[in-house]
């Protein structure tokens, strides 16, 4: 006979611990679709409307900020593969330039 035991949750543990509603925790944890329904239903929304308005603003602005921080991370990496590649080129002129001077 195989009978699988699973173990009881601690009772010391005591209920997970849920973010307080309309708090800035709850707020992040809504998913877009769920503020965009709060958002759709207007201004009757009254204050829960504009607390929705200023979450999709804030995960707005991660999201520009994180865009422009790769942005210049990446012109960054092409401007050091620029300085690189020029200065392969100069190497390879000097190396050039020495190799018909010294080979007659």
């Amino acid at each position: 006979m195989n009978v699988s035991y699973t173990a009881a949750p601690d009772s010391s543990a005591g209920p997970e611990a849920l973010p307080e509603p309309y708090s800035t925790s709850w707020w992040q944890g809504r998913t877009p679709e769920e503020l965009r329904e709060i958002v759709d239903r207007g201004f009757a929304g009254g204050q829960v409307y504009h607390d929705a308005m200023v979450e999709l603003e804030r995960r707005g602005e991660d999201a520009m900020r994180q865009m422009r921080d790769e942005a210049a991370a990446n012109s960054r990496r092409k401007a050091l593969n620029r300085l690189a590649t020029l200065a392969w080129v100069l190497m390879l002129l000097i190396v050039a330039f020495a190799w018909k001077r010294l080979m007659p």
